[in-house]
Formats: structure tokens, sequence, C-alpha cells
């Protein structure tokens, strides 16, 4: 459980706003659990602005593993493929990876994934669908 506060604020006679603020923790992610809904999977949220949107898989797996240490892989042809197209177009989702590469929606997440906890890439959550570009490294 993450401890919450909430707020009240009229806007109008007809229209209120709960403000809920939930402070950041070390021990993420957090889901939100919906009692009485045993179908509904726990969902993780993560901010974009001023909005919270669910977390994609690969933000759920960034968030639970923090190490960066030891990060290892073999820069291979589905690797090189994922550089050229990001030094062309600047950007890639995990579904473009995978077509691009022809190879699966998880190697494309596994492999972008682990190439976010090196540092050679950064995840930008959207509202609508992650994206992922090469990492600063000023």
């Amino acid at each position: 459980a993450v401890p919450v506060r909430l707020e009240h604020v009229e806007i109008s006679r007809r229209r209120d706003v709960i403000v809920v603020w939930v402070r950041s923790s070390d021990q993420k992610p957090h889901y939100l659990v919906r009692p009485g809904h045993p179908s509904m999977r726990p969902k993780a949220y993560v901010r974009v602005q001023d909005k919270s949107v669910g977390a994609s898989r690969e933000a759920e797996k960034l968030m639970r593993d923090k190490s960066r240490d030891d990060v290892l892989f073999e820069f291979g042809e589905k690797e090189h493929t994922l550089m050229r197209y990001l030094e062309t177009y600047g950007r890639i989702t995990v579904e473009q990876f995978a077509r691009v590469a022809n190879i699966s929606r998880k190697t494309a997440s596994r492999t972008l994934v682990i190439l976010t906890r090196a540092e050679i890439l950064m995840l930008h959550p959207t509202e609508r669908q992650d994206y992922f570009t090469v990492a600063d490294r000023a």
C-alpha cells in the first residue's frame, strides 16, 4: 500500500475534482488493484506531463529492475538494424522495431529494455504508445 492524500476541490456548484497526492517511491512499480473486480489485472501508471497513464510492459520492467550494473548483451544484426533506424527516424516503438528487424514483439521488447538498462536508449512514455530514442550522453 502507498500512502495517499486526498483533496476535494469544488470547481462549480455542479462539478468537483478529487486530487489524489501520491509520493514517489523507491519500491516501484506500485499497482492499482480494484477490489471486487478479480478479472481486472492490476495496473501500474506513470506520469506523463500532467497526466497519469498506464505503464507499458517495458516501463514496468524498467521500474522493477533499477540495476544498471553488469548489463550484458550481444550487439548483433537486430541491434545494428535498430541503430540505423534510429539514425534515420530518431525514435522507434516496440512494434516498429519488431517489424523492421523481422523479430517477435517479445524479442523486440526484451532488446529495447536491455539497451535502456545499459543507458544506450531512453524510454519515453506517452498516452498512446511509448517510444525509444538514443540516450543523451551529455
